[in-house]
């Protein structure tokens, strides 16, 4: 199923930055998010790190899910990394509530990567 070796690794550390996700937020309310930074940059941390594992996985897996939006989860990551001052907390709020969860649905949980 991968093309690459790294593709492997790649997918691997988006499933586990999404389950962080998922257990960040699980109990978190619109209002409480919104007032615990806490959770806030947890989720913009493990955010980034999908982005970033995004950006290296081949052209031929992506390929493969032609309903991921890779260039925009690459770009939030840019903007987490570098231009955070622009992040939309509400922005944070649907990724982290809708399209994360939609996006580890969509991915396949490999087995952990060999060392």
């Amino acid at each position: 199923m991968w093309s690459e070796t790294g593709d492997h690794a790649h997918l691997h550390t988006i499933k586990q930055a999404l389950i962080k996700i998922e257990r960040q937020m699980n109990g978190v309310d619109y209002a409480r998010f919104l007032s615990d930074l806490y959770v806030a940059d947890a989720v913009a941390m493990q955010l980034a790190v999908v982005g970033e594992a995004a950006r290296k996985l081949s052209p031929a897996f992506k390929d493969n899910y032609p309903n991921v939006q890779w260039p925009k989860i690459i770009g939030l990551r840019h903007l987490i990394a570098h231009e955070y001052e622009k992040l939309d907390p509400a922005r944070l709020w649907d990724v982290a509530v809708d399209h994360a969860a939609r996006l580890s649905a969509t991915l396949p949980f490999p087995p952990p990567p060999n060392d």
